[in-house]
């Protein structure tokens, strides 16, 4: 958010100093800022790596804020909210890097019903946003192993993606 703060500031400080550079000060250059001038004029979308539902309405509350061109990359909780993505007119670029059991754990039952649920929900992301209109997208989501891919596509499938919509 405060990168976003300073872009905007750098806008209108370099906007100030072209207008009427007699007198005044040249500002000064910043290439992370200068970076950013595309994503605040919108004619750049940025992603928002955003998972749960609360990431997700973070990401939709700061992209209305600064008027920005974006869309959510992951959505695991997205099925939660699919509705108000729909609403809000909100692309996803939708993670099959599903939540898996730490390989390490030692006492299965000693996992929350949180995480649990998450783990078992995750498939379901994908039937959710179609049945809602959102305009989703596959991704792999730093998947460890690339074959994970088509059988978590598989589990979407199965989770009541149609097989069409998922090719």
């Amino acid at each position: 958010r405060q990168s976003l703060y300073d872009a905007q500031h750098y806008k209108v400080a370099w906007e100030h100093y072209n207008k009427s550079k007699r007198g005044m000060q040249r500002p000064e250059a910043d290439k992370s800022l200068a970076a950013l001038q595309p994503v605040i004029t919108g004619s750049m979308p940025v992603a928002f790596s955003a998972n749960s539902e609360r990431e997700i309405k973070r990401a939709i509350s700061m992209g209305e804020e600064f008027g920005l061109k974006y869309l959510i990359a992951g959505g695991l909780q997205s099925y939660q909210i699919a509705d108000l993505l729909k609403q809000k007119n909100v692309t996803v670029l939708l993670s099959l890097n599903y939540p898996q059991r730490p390989a390490n754990l030692e006492d299965p039952e000693s996992e929350p019903p949180r995480v649990l649920r998450d783990r078992a929900d995750a498939p379901k992301s994908a039937a959710a946003l179609h049945k809602a209109g959102v305009r989703f997208a596959f991704q792999s989501g730093y998947l460890a192993r690339p074959s994970d891919y088509i059988a978590n596509a598989a589990k979407a499938i199965e989770a009541g993606l149609p097989k069409e919509i998922a090719i």
